[in-house]
């Protein structure tokens, strides 16, 4: 293999492994001394353990060191495949479920061949045969298979091994019914990678891989290498090795163990989403082959392979590792908070037979578990809090729950449901076990916090509680907090009937903590109620924690905001448009307000100079004191910006009550034919799946569809002109987060259409489904053969589409629902406003702001009528303050 490297550059990260003792950390140091004297004989020449972020054991074996790049083989599948897959999923260029054939046409038509996922090429059940031959050297090879191996030894034939595993392997077994290993299934998954990624901003996987995993992470670029005589070009591909060939330190490795641990979150900021790497880690149920008692077997995961069935030794069943040759490892144990990295030369034999995988049993995961102290564990210790200093004598320290370490603890007899920042807590996602007498897993956090001045300490927290909506009978409503050894006390006592975050302590009041000195203190966060078996969505919730030696302060959202917007994506996901350069937004004093309290107010155009809007959650334009406040209400608005007025309508067929989710809303409308359609939000429980109503009369009376879809949550009506004149044909455009609730992002967009006759009928929707080879839309009626329009991991939300004429783009506005306010934005949060040529993109960035100088609302549209001048000016429609809002807007052009 040519010594050749292709370096990928890379920015510096904040975060640096931390190093510790292992007793520190509940660990042996004895023990690993022992593991790694049992590893020197073969050839080990790097071993790292890390727990809780914190290196406890590293060695090298001359001349290796911390800095050495290692050959890590067969790692790379999943380093390089399976994350390179998972990435591209986030950013909606391929699914798993693809079939292989919609990114290598040849295959189209060749029995078996053509049924090949995407996902069974990482999971090794695609079927196709592997390129060794009884374990011979590759060099004696011969035939394909020889050739297969050949690009190493001569660079002019880079693209063979692809075009081999296309059209010479063959098909041993029928798609997705076992399991066999086949690097050229690998090799496939690269040809299909190198595909999905022409029409995007990254030119190779390599290119990906830097921006959407290294760079988050902080990798440089003396820490990996792709090997550059293993890129080829073909057809128009560059085509980057996804199945060997990387080269990373030991302590690059690591991280990318953490962040399969956390997975996909590094530190606050979103790397990977946490539906992709739920999909690569978790047991379909696939065939993995036969399962032999007491034999040590994998179960094969998307390009990681899983300890699901237990028959690794005493490593826990949620292990994972990715593995390759001589039996470098990546070994990932979360309930254990453990990564380790053993590098070599040699296999890890068993001196007593069995497979390769005994070996690796004997003299690396036996003994590492045996190292672990079964008793007196520590908690591993959550972020440092920042400080926001008030004054000589008053400090207040905030910081987001969810950077808090979880763990086990033992109590009980019943599951505690409770959630940091809304994520289940892990040890009740990973152990739904009651044995009886034995007690049920419940969990803590723990946070080191170092106390500016000595005093009393007073605790606030921002709360959620969802759960009496799941069990009016009983809804957990509290968290038990503790500071160092004293007394615990009850954080929360939250009323069941919550809709929002709230700042809590004791109750209403501030929380006294303790009375304590300046410096360092540990504060633990814990379950407090035995909870019956809730859904992770009813559990109560933690968001923000806040110390205070203050007890006339009372918290507000804006204080926390410093420490908080790191965990919004500091850039667009998509590039700068080169179209429209930004937005110059008119000064705030100009926006106009309207109407008493309510919210959402999506809008289309009518003709003569008539829009009509829905409202939520208010009372809109009646300001006498017996008007009902409407979850759904309609009004119409005319008038010319910034010179407008309202009316509401009433329409009792269409009407409906019931604050936040408990009520219907509307998420779009849409005047087309003198006909008002209206996608329906929360038209099943908690504020899940959209229906669809349409009005002949102008909202007066309403009718209602007979179905729903229960896939989608916020679909919203691409807008037009009025009455929909000017549509660029004669089909009704949607566009909708691909996820079920309003009220929780999704990581993609989606773009459905509809003949604009058969707008009531279900069955007439398509959904995007990618493109052809001709780069033109494709479309499918099956929902799970959709593609995403737009990727944004963790942030797609509410939006709206508006076509402008003058300048022939589409704008999207896009909540930012990151941060403090979630999907309620309507007092803090940014907004995201991007532009395409066509409904399907390609889409690039107008403006994007974290935190935009006033309220955005959690919903706003361009209405399309008062858009002026060629296009260049317009009027944003949003729900900022919890009212209806305009603001002026100029688009800078080139």
């Amino acid at each position: 293999m040519c010594a050749a490297l292709l370096a990928m550059s890379a920015c510096r990260g904040s975060f640096e492994w931390e190093e510790a003792s292992p007793a520190s950390q509940g660990l042996r140091e004895a023990s690993l001394e022992q593991l790694w004297e049992g590893l020197v004989p073969f050839q080990t020449r790097a071993l790292l353990v890390i727990r809780n972020d914190r290196i406890l054991f590293e060695r090298y074996a001359a001349p290796a060191h911390e800095n050495t790049l290692f050959s890590v083989a067969s790692v790379s599948k999943g380093t390089v495949g399976a994350l390179g897959v998972l990435a591209a999923v986030d950013e909606g260029l391929i699914r798993i479920e693809d079939p292989v054939h919609r990114y290598v046409p040849r295959w189209i038509g060749i029995p078996g061949k053509q049924d090949i996922t995407i996902a069974q090429l990482l999971k090794h059940t695609s079927g196709l045969e592997d390129s060794e031959e009884g374990g011979a050297p590759h060099s004696e090879l011969t035939g394909w298979k020889g050739e297969f191996w050949s690009y190493g030894r001569d660079p002019r034939r880079g693209h063979i091994p692809y075009l081999h595993a296309r059209d010479k392997a063959k098909l041993l077994f029928p798609p997705g019914t076992r399991a066999h290993y086949s690097n050229p299934g690998y090799a496939m998954l690269g040809l299909a990678l190198a595909k999905s990624l022409k029409r995007s901003r990254y030119f190779d996987l390599g290119h990906l891989l830097r921006d959407r995993v290294m760079e988050p992470l902080g990798v440089g670029a003396h820490e990996w290498e792709l090997n550059r005589d293993l890129i080829s070009e073909y057809n128009g591909l560059r085509l980057v090795m996804p199945w060997g060939g990387a080269r990373y330190t030991a302590r690059t490795l690591a991280k990318l163990g953490r962040l399969l641990l956390r997975e996909g979150d590094w530190d606050g900021k979103r790397v990977l989403s946490k539906s992709a790497l739920s999909l690569a880690l978790t047991d379909t149920g696939d065939p993995a082959g036969k399962r032999r008692p007491g034999v040590p077997q994998w179960v094969p995961g998307l390009g990681f392979s899983l300890n699901t069935m237990r028959q690794l030794g005493r490593l826990p069943s949620d292990a994972f590792a990715s593995m390759g040759a001589n039996h470098q490892v990546l070994l990932v144990v979360p309930s254990q908070e453990l990564i380790v990295v053993r590098l070599g030369r040699a296999w890890l034999r068993d001196p007593d037979g069995g497979n390769k995988h005994a070996g690796l049993v004997r003299y690396l995961s036996d003994p590492l578990m045996n190292a672990i102290e079964t008793e007196n564990a520590p908690i591993p210790a959550g972020p440092a809090a920042s400080a926001l200093p008030v004054g000589t004598e008053r400090a207040v320290l905030c910081w987001p729950a969810r950077a808090g370490t979880l763990t086990e603890m033992r109590s009980g007899k019943k599951f505690a449901r409770g959630s940091l920042s809304g994520n289940p807590l892990r040890p009740v996602r990973r152990a739904l076990i009651d044995d009886g007498e034995a007690n049920a897993v419940r969990a803590e956090a723990q946070f080191e916090v170092d106390l500016p001045l000595a005093g009393d300490w007073y605790l606030w927290a921002r709360l959620l509680n969802p759960g009496v909506k799941h069990n009016p009978e009983f809804a957990p409503d509290s968290f038990w907090a503790q500071l160092d050894s004293h007394d615990q006390r009850v954080l929360g006592n939250m009323p069941g009937d919550w809709e929002t975050w709230q700042w809590r302590g004791t109750g209403p009041h501030p929380l006294l903590l303790a009375t304590a000195q300046a410096g360092p203190h540990t504060l633990r966060i814990k379950n407090r109620e035995v909870a019956v078996d809730l859904p992770a969505d009813a559990a109560p919730r933690i968001d923000v924690l806040l110390l205070t030696n203050d007890p006339r302060y009372e918290p507000a959202d804006e204080d926390c905001l410093p420490q908080l917007d790191a965990r919004i994506p500091a850039a667009a996901p998509v590039p700068q448009s080169q179209q429209i350069r930004g937005i110059t937004w008119d000064e705030p004093a100009s926006v106009r307000r309207f109407g008493r309290h309510a919210d959402n107010w999506p809008a289309t155009a009518a003709g003569e100079g008539v829009l009509y809007t829905a409202y939520g959650d208010g009372w809109a334009f009646d300001d006498s004191e017996s008007a009902p406040k409407l979850s759904l209400g309609f009004a119409r608005l005319s008038g010319s910006p910034p010179h407008i007025s309202g009316i509401n309508l009433s329409s009792p067929s269409g009407e409906d009550r019931g604050d936040g989710t408990r009520g219907k809303k509307a998420s779009s409308l849409l005047m087309v034919d003198d006909v008002l359609y209206m996608w329906v939000r929360n038209a099943a429980a908690n504020g899940r799946a959209a229906t669809l109503a349409w009005s002949a009369d102008r909202a007066a009376t309403w009718n209602w569809v007979d179905w729903r879809f229960d896939e989608l949550g916020y679909p919203a009506f691409i807008q037009y002109g009025a009455n929909y004149s000017g549509a660029r044909d004669d089909y009704v455009y949607s566009v909708s987060p691909d996820g079920p609730s309003a009220y929780e992002p999704a990581d993609r967009m989606l773009l459905l259409r509809v003949p604009r006759e058969k707008i009531r009928d279900k069955g007439a929707y398509e959904f995007f489904a990618g493109f052809d080879g001709h780069e033109a839309p494709r479309w499918t009626n099956r929902f799970d053969q959709r593609e995403g329009v737009f990727a944004f991991s963790g942030n797609c939300a509410r939006s709206s589409v508006s076509y402008n004429e003058g300048l022939g783009r589409y704008l999207w506005w896009q909540q930012i629902p990151s941060g403090l306010g979630g999907v309620d934005t309507r007092y803090v949060g940014g907004l995201g406003i991007y532009e395409a040529p066509e409904p399907w993109g390609p889409w690039r960035s107008v403006t994007y702001v974290r935190r935009w100088d006033m309220a955005p609302g959690e919903t706003a549209t361009f209405p399309t009528p008062w858009m002026r001048d060629g296009g260049r000016r317009a009027y944003l429609l949003f729900s900022g303050d919890g009212v209806m809002s305009l603001r002026g807007a100029t688009f800078e052009l080139p």
